[in-house]
């Protein structure tokens, strides 16, 4: 659907087990504490999202993660209503042709031509259509690149994409200002890299409501890209926002990126939030399960998270839609 910087679930591991390792294994004689940091738990406190290497702060590190997540069991225990039962999710768009809610894990072409978002699905039925017609082979490969909505092929009538691009945008539509953005920060289309005028333009994309600008923007504020200084607050304010706006997986991300800071009940409350929007990453799940493991959400809010999850995923799926992505067609963003 749209690229971005590649950041994957980071797998934290057992939390409190590891961290109590950590301790036994720093808890030695004064003429010892010199000594250098097991690399298993350098790496484990990277994960955590810790980057000093200063014993003493490191144990003091864990012992506010551990004493958080000590807090989320008793929150969990306390709570009499589940927070996420009366929430609304974003609205998540139809497909102008087949009118089912687009996959929230990619599968969306956004054509230029018509200034439409179309299904990975209804491309693929496109295609298939025109072998039922019987249609030479030649023609056929010569139609796969016009669009299901408006049959047009910008390749075909010589448009000038960046500047197609460039007149959607300054018109306020807002996936042609994300695309726009991309196009500049990837030098695409003819056009050099220009890191400051794709961020002016991904951030008036984000302002305006456009949630994979704002997830774009997490995953800069969140490693530091280029002109742009790692804030982590901001990270996890423009990934609220992405979700809020329609893109989904900054729900995961912010959840993530919560936890690293030891906030882990809000950061539950975000995993919950993207798997109830459909998020279907492995990942994911695997960190509900363990939180539910822990205490940190209750044996309702895990099964409500779960029973809406396959709800949401049932809305979207249809067989088009499956082949399509098993067969990996029609590349976006």
């Amino acid at each position: 659907m749209f690229r971005e910087i590649n950041i994957g679930l980071l797998e934290t591991g057992n939390i409190m087990a590891s961290t109590t390792q950590l301790k036994r294994d720093t808890s030695m004689e004064k003429e010892e504490e010199e000594e250098q940091i097991d690399p298993e738990m350098l790496e484990l406190l990277e994960k955590l999202g810790i980057q000093d290497k200063d014993k003493d702060e490191l144990l003091a590190a864990v012992d506010i993660h551990i004493e958080n997540g000590i807090r989320a069991k008793e929150a969990a225990g306390k709570r009499m209503e589940d927070p996420l039962k009366n929430w609304i999710r974003p609205h998540n768009e139809e497909c102008p042709i087949c009118l089912l809610p687009f996959p929230v894990d990619g599968g969306i072409i956004y054509r230029q031509c018509c200034d439409s978002r179309l299904c990975k699905g209804c491309m693929h039925d496109h295609i298939v259509s025109l072998f039922k017609e019987g249609m030479e082979e030649e023609k056929i490969k010569k139609a796969v690149s016009t669009c299901a909505l408006c049959r047009q092929d910008p390749r075909e009538d010589a448009v000038d994409m960046f500047g197609l691009q460039k007149k959607l945008a300054k018109a306020g539509k807002l996936e042609a200002m994300y695309e726009l953005a991309m196009t500049h920060i990837n030098g695409e289309n003819g056009v050099d890299i220009d890191w400051d005028e794709g961020l002016k333009w991904m951030q008036r994309a984000a302002v305006e409501g456009f949630g994979n600008a704002s997830h774009f923007l997490g995953n800069c504020y969140r490693c530091g890209q280029n002109n742009i200084e790692r804030n982590i607050n901001l990270a996890i304010e423009y990934y609220k926002q992405g979700g809020d706006n329609g893109s989904v997986q900054s729900y995961a991300c912010a959840g993530e990126v919560l936890f690293q800071k030891g906030e882990i009940e809000y950061a539950m409350l975000y995993y919950r939030k993207a798997a109830m929007c459909g998020v279907s990453d492995e990942n994911l799940f695997t960190k509900l399960r363990d939180g539910f493991g822990e205490g940190y959400i209750t044996k309702d809010e895990y099964a409500y998270t779960l029973r809406e999850h396959q709800k949401v995923s049932n809305e979207m799926k249809s067989e088009s839609r499956t082949i399509a992505l098993r067969l990996d067609m029609f590349r976006g963003r």
